[in-house]
């Protein structure tokens, strides 16, 4: 039996069959994933329609019609800044420049110190750094109910519930989130960048700032901006911690409207002031989605 036999090639019209049935199937994965993906963006999207057509609607009319107002009311977005003030407990301008307060300065500290421990851990090797690393991990398995009356009775010792130190000050000291991830981008990064450095006889703070905080651009503007998303729309922590009215953020702000109008509830009013609420998350994301999107994509430094 010669070689050519034992080395059998199908024809040319049976791999283009085969090529047009693997074309042909992915096609209709695509279909199929393109379809999920689209009922999932319709599920996620619809309750937002809902609350952007209600702040347009008339007093009653929020459930008799579902998108399309029968009566559209323009007057809605003005009249937030001053229902909120008969149950709100604070002004909505306060409540806003309170949220910010809490969210974007300890925020910004948060990630330098985050970022400094994340450096520190990916590329100084000193004893017991992984040691020291899990520790840091394990508060992360803790719910926060869990901790949230120890933490009460620590800031009640203090004499912080009536002030704003209970929002500010455990931010700005840091977060194991974000020192987790941005650990992760940093460990990619060659060690012979912190090798020729140290040659040249570069301090680590040197390096730090030369090195370590220009590469790390895109997942620090990231996991700002998760945190910051999370810090403005925390309602447990400053329900709870924050004992003076003038300190009140927008979510508890929003709750507290909707708790005391409950029995003459302003429906259009509530989903007006949401609807405000979400604009500064929706206008940074739509800024730094790019730098999002280069920290999920970023796969390292080659040596």
């Amino acid at each position: 039996m010669s070689q050519n036999t034992l080395a059998y090639t199908p024809p040319v019209k049976t791999r283009k069959r085969r090529f047009r049935s693997m074309k042909t199937n992915k096609r209709i994965t695509d279909i199929i994933a393109f379809v999920l993906l689209a009922l999932g963006s319709v599920v996620m999207i619809v309750p937002f329609v809902w609350m952007l057509s209600t702040s347009f609607k008339m007093r009653g009319e929020e459930f008799v019609t579902m998108f399309i107002p029968y009566t559209w009311r323009w007057d809605t977005y003005a009249r937030v800044w001053t229902e909120f003030n008969r149950f709100g407990g604070v002004g909505y301008l306060r409540a806003l420049l309170n949220s910010f307060l809490y969210a974007v300065p300890p925020v910004i500290v948060g990630t330098i110190v985050s970022v400094l421990a994340a450096f520190a851990f990916a590329k100084i090797k000193f004893r017991g750094r992984k040691q020291m690393f899990v520790l840091m991990l394990l508060p992360l398995m803790i719910p926060f109910p869990a901790i949230m009356i120890p933490q009460f009775v620590l800031f009640s010792w203090l004499g912080w519930l009536r002030t704003p130190l209970t929002q500010i000050v455990p931010t700005m000291l840091g977060s194991v989130i974000v020192v987790f991830f941005v650990k992760q981008y940093y460990a990619h990064l060659p060690d012979s960048l912190i090798e020729a450095a140290k040659i040249d006889g570069c301090p680590y703070w040197k390096m730090f700032l030369i090195i370590g905080l220009p590469l790390a651009g895109p997942a620090m503007a990231a996991q700002a901006l998760l945190w910051f998303i999370g810090r403005w729309n925390d309602f447990l922590g400053p329900f709870l911690f924050l004992q003076n009215p003038n300190w009140f953020t927008l979510p508890v702000v929003l709750g507290r409207y909707f708790q005391g109008s409950l029995i003459q509830a302003d429906i259009p009013v509530l989903m007006a002031g949401s609807i405000l609420s979400i604009l500064p998350v929706v206008i940074l994301f739509a800024i730094f989605q790019k730098a999002i999107i280069q920290s999920i994509m970023f796969s390292g430094m080659k040596e």
